[in-house]
């Protein structure tokens, strides 16, 4: 049977009691003895409108015969029961399940993408995830979930890197993009700052070599090779995410998943992790191990609030409410 990692949030109506009908939901389709759950905590909401209440999240393992799709549409289904509508992104919810993990496939779809992209930098997922799955492995990163939350932990607890030293690493391999976003962003003392006056601390952007989606292996090889260069002053577990800007494709004529397939080839989303950026080992495993991001855009107000949604889901403080189907 295959094994899967899901999440469970809420932050509408009565969140903990909607959660709770929906971990019911999930023990009456896949049988009692194949499903485990965390503790529920909470946590503040992050990235959306102003004025939400907190959510209630919780991990759950699933073990199964069905695909990793037919998991979702069995997630979907249970939402669609409990009231979910989904208008817009980030917004307040009656209940949101996804799929995290399953087996260590890596699914690069418009509609399911696994691993989750964000699960890696969140705080909220991965603490409780901790708890029931840590030994579990993130094919993209090669590590245990156990150690990306130890990472996140440290990260919140350790002072501002020094000497310049990003929390947050955004590539960009176009010239006038990255003069877009630096016509928009600026420095200070603490990081960066948003033509809208926000701080996000401790980012740097990076203009790399053009990746170009018509390479040959050779040129890839190449590629690889400069990439290399330009990273390996950053690459050890001081750097929390490894992110990529590029520009917006035209969404009439193409996916912007197909789009970016180049990119997420590169970051190891999609088919076997590379072997690495260049011969060396270590820099290597240093490469696999930072978590990555694909940024779907080229505006930089937009950019920016996505970096700093994902810093503040990176160091949100998590309350742990007692057993998952525990009452009050």
């Amino acid at each position: 049977m295959a094994q899967s990692l899901i999440s469970l949030g809420a932050n509408l109506g009565n969140a903990r009691s909607l959660i709770t009908l929906a971990g019911e939901q999930l023990l009456q389709r896949f049988g009692a003895d194949n499903v485990r759950f965390s503790r529920l905590y909470r946590s503040p909401a992050i990235g959306g409108p102003e004025g939400q209440a907190d959510f209630f999240n919780a991990v759950a393992t699933l073990r199964s015969g069905l695909s990793a799709f037919q998991v979702w549409q069995q997630l979907h289904e249970i939402e669609q029961g409990l009231g979910r509508q989904r208008r817009h992104r980030w917004e307040a919810r009656r209940i949101d399940l996804d799929v995290l993990l399953h087996e260590d496939e890596r699914i690069w779809t418009p509609k399911l993408k696994i691993p989750h992209p964000r699960m890696h930098i969140r705080t909220f997922v991965l603490e409780p995830a901790s708890e029931i799955a840590g030994d579990w492995i993130d094919p993209v990163t090669g590590s245990s979930l156990q150690t990306l939350a130890a990472r996140l932990r440290a990260s919140s607890s350790s002072p501002a890197p020094s000497h310049g030293w990003p929390r947050i690493l955004i590539l960009v391999d176009d010239r006038d993009l990255m003069a877009k976003f630096e016509e928009s962003w600026s420095y200070s003392a603490e990081g960066l700052v948003a033509d809208h006056g926000l701080t996000l601390g401790w980012i740097k952007l990076l203009l790399v070599p053009r990746l170009s989606r018509q390479q040959l292996p050779v040129e890839q090889d190449a590629y690889r090779r400069n990439l290399s260069l330009a990273l390996s002053p950053w690459l050890d577990e001081r750097l929390n995410l490894l992110a990529y800007a590029g520009a917006s494709p035209d969404p009439t004529t193409v996916l912007w998943e197909d789009f970016c397939r180049p990119w997420a080839e590169l970051l190891g989303m999609i088919g076997h992790r590379p072997a690495g950026l260049a011969s060396d080992e270590e820099q290597s495993r240093n490469f696999a191990a930072v978590p990555k991001y694909l940024l779907a855009g080229d505006d930089p107000a937009w950019a920016f609030h996505e970096v700093q949604a994902a810093l503040a889901a990176m160091r949100c403080q998590i309350y742990p409410c007692g057993s998952f189907f525990a009452s009050g």
